[in-house]
Order: C-alpha cells, then structure tokens, then sequence
C-alpha cells in the first residue's frame, strides 16, 4: 500500500460558523445520554444508535458472506498475513468500550480489553503520529500539527463531507456505476465512525457524505449530461500530475500556517472538502488530508463488495493514521492485523478502532478543569457569531441533568474551529509524493 505523506494542499478557513447555543445543550443532552449511561452499567459494549444499527442489518442482508473472516492466501515477509482478496462482505468487528476509564458523567474514554493491548497503542501514538514521534517522510507525522484531517473537517462540516471525483481514464463513466460512489464511500467513512460514536463526546452518530464535483478531462467522458449527481467539471487540469480537477476556489481546507479555512465564495458550484481519485495506471492507493486516490480497476472489480481494502485503508490516512508493514513500524511483530497494515484485513479491525480513538483522545480541545464553576447555561450565553443569549432562553432538556464537564467539551470541540475572519488567499502547489514499501 502507498501512501502520500506530506502533500501540502492549499489550506484557508472559512468566515463563520454559526452555531446555535440550544444546539450545544441538545447535543450535549444526546450524548450525555448515551456517554452516562455506558459508565453506569459499566458495559463492554459499544452505542450504535437505532438508525446506524438499521443500517448495519440492512447491509448484513444487502452483503450475505460466506465467511466471517477473510481468506488469507499467505504471509509477507514481515510475518503479516496476506488476504486472498481485497475486497469482502463480512462485517467489521463491532465497536466496544473495553475497560472505561472516565468518571461516571464524564465523557467516555476507556482502554481496550481485548484485541490490541494499551501497550500497544501507547506505542503507536508515542512513535508513529503523537507529538514526540520522529517525523520521517513516508511514515510517521504528527498528527497535532495539521488541523486538516478528516476528523477536523467533519468538525468543522457538522457531520458531513463533500467529494470531488477526479476522473482519470480513457473508458467512459456511466451514470449508474457513479452514483454508487457515494453510497460506498458513505459506507466505508461510517465503518469507522462507529468507532468514535458514544466515545470522548464525539458528536456525530452517522456521517454523511456528498458528491458535489466531478472533474474530467471532457465532459463526454461522464454518461450523463444533467447534474443531478453534482456539477460537473472539464478540462481543468492539475499541472503537477495531468490529472482532472475540480477548481481551486471551490477547495475548502485548513491552512495550517495561517490558521484559516478557505474563502470559497468564488465558487460556482459547492465547496469539496476532500478528492477521490480513480485512475488506470495505479494497483494500489494513495491517501492523506486531501482525499483518497485510488486504482479504478480494483475499485470496479470490488464496486459490489461491502468493503474495498483500498478505500477504506485510505480514509484512515486521511484521519491521520499511518501503515504498519515492516517491523520497526510495529511494536512487536505480532500486532494484531489492521486495515493499516493493508493486505492483512479488508476490513476495519479494532487495532484500527482504538488508533482513531486515541487520536480523538488527544485532540486539542480543552477539558474543563475540576475547579471550573461555569453553569451550563454560562457555557452557551453567546454563539459564534457573538450574539448574546439570555440564560432563560435557553431551553433545558426536560428530565435531563448534563453534566458541566460534558457541556464544556462539546462547547469546547465546536468552538475549536469558531468563527475567523478571512485575511488572506494562498496557494501552495508544494506537493510530495512518498512511498511506502508494499506488500
């Protein structure tokens, strides 16, 4: 598997964010819901909600497997299994909480009890993407320094995701096979969302995802001429690799060094957030912030499968996670198998679970300290756009105690990307492309 390591994307921040203060309480009711009451009954298990849970059943009937593990069809050098197939239809392990930490009120932080052990994942964080790793080019990045990851962006997105596709072929796309994109990709983005639901006060329950873009060398090379499935885009060529683009001013993304997001408002269709790359002259796959790029071929040949080893191994570089392939990538040699140690699981293992949850754990969003006072009410008396609120308009939940610390965090992880005001408009067209060795 490959990956890209340090493309450094055009990256601003938007004007505003507008987020109602009701709208901190009622989630923070929601999640404080299902956050207490994991540390009351003390369960193992995790909190998919009823309709992410309808969803489930509804693919485990939509993709009948044979198996419920992939098939291995032998072992890398590095003593890692090798799948016989890169795409599958069993289900992913099923989140849980293991051993909860926090406090009964609190938001949910736990360490697994099975799996993967704390050592481990201690390790990873300590020398693969925290703050104290050694950053090499093509394997280890902190994760801290960008603020441009998935995780971010959905943050900033309110649960949501916008796609550019970027069509890189000779052989013409038809309308049906494209609005299967999204639904895989939709698929793929909540297989590892549920591992963050009901955990650390992650706010969202389902993620959406939405194609807003596609980008061609000629518009003829797309089998439909309207654009129900979003705009479309011709001839916009990206001089770096050749490949189609949608257009700069509809990127919405991070800038790190400013600390801004993008103005887009010169944008003729929606802003994208991330990219999906399908080309010809590739096997395998590329991932980090600004998307996935991935081998068409494979992608077609696996388009009806529940899970593509591929895409979902690349949306987890877009959270930020590395690959673990060689020995001094693990901490042991017997790291249990991972869709990031690509070719050993098709599907998202709770070694990758638990990862995205540290990576959530140390997000900058500050805890409250115990000496805080604030009420809940003081903690939503303005919104961000800095309209005062009067403490008796906002409604309470009835029946529902939340928790200061738990209003707090949530307070704190939206307003962790709050209003700015646009300064500036640069591009950087600095891209670097890394290589992993493969298995």
């Amino acid at each position: 598997m490959h990956i890209v390591s340090g493309r450094q994307c055009r990256r601003l921040r938007l004007i505003h964010m507008k987020t109602s203060p009701v709208l901190h309480v009622l989630l923070a009711a929601l999640l404080v819901a299902s956050s207490s009451a994991a540390n009351t009954e003390k369960t193992a298990a995790g909190t998919l909600r009823t309709s992410r849970a309808s969803q489930i059943q509804q693919d485990d009937v939509l993709f009948p497997s044979s198996t419920a593990t992939d098939s291995v069809l032998g072992t890398s050098e590095w003593g890692a299994p090798v799948v016989k197939e890169t795409g599958s239809n069993h289900t992913s392990a099923k989140p849980t909480f293991g051993k909860i930490t926090s406090k009964a009120g609190e938001c949910v932080v736990a360490s697994p009890t099975e799996y993967i052990s704390e050592k481990y994942l201690d390790w990873v964080w300590q020398n693969r993407i925290g703050p104290n790793a050694v950053v090499v080019k093509d394997k280890n990045w902190s994760v801290m320094v960008n603020k441009n990851w998935l995780m971010d962006k959905l943050v900033h997105n309110k649960g949501s995701i916008n796609y550019c596709v970027r069509w890189y072929a000779n052989r013409k796309l038809d309308k049906t096979t494209a609005s299967k994109l999204q639904v895989i990709l939709e698929r793929h983005f909540n297989a590892w969302n549920d591992w963050l639901v009901g955990y650390n006060c992650w706010p969202f329950n389902q993620l959406k995802v939405k194609m807003v873009g596609w980008a061609a060398k000629e518009a003829s090379q797309f089998g439909w001429k309207d654009e129900s499935l979003g705009k479309v885009y011709e001839g916009t060529i990206d001089q770096s690799d050749g490949v189609p683009q949608c257009p700069d001013e509809c990127y919405r993304y991070y800038d790190n060094v400013n600390q801004m997001w993008s103005d887009t408002s010169a944008c003729q269709g929606e802003p994208f957030d991330v990219s999906l790359s399908l080309k010809e002259d590739i096997p395998y796959g590329f991932g980090y912030d600004w998307g996935q790029e991935v081998s068409l071929n494979n992608t077609m040949e696996h388009l009806h499968d529940r899970n593509i080893m591929f895409i979902g191994h690349e949306i987890g570089h877009g959270f930020g996670l590395p690959d673990f392939y060689e020995t001094k990538e693990k901490p042991a040699k017997d790291f249990p198998n991972s869709i990031m140690m690509a070719y050993s699981s098709t599907t998202i293992t709770p070694s990758d679970g638990w990862m995205l949850r540290r990576v959530l754990d140390h997000e900058p969003a500050p805890r409250p300290t115990p000496s805080s006072s604030s009420s809940m009410v003081a903690n939503v008396l303005c919104d961000l756009a800095g309209k005062k609120v009067k403490p008796e308009a906002v409604a309470r939940p009835a029946q529902q105690a939340v928790p200061k610390c738990v209003v707090a965090r949530i307070d704190a992880r939206l307003k962790q990307f709050g209003s700015w005001d646009v300064l500036s408009r640069e591009k950087s067209t600095n891209y670097s492309l890394e290589r992993d060795s493969a298995v």
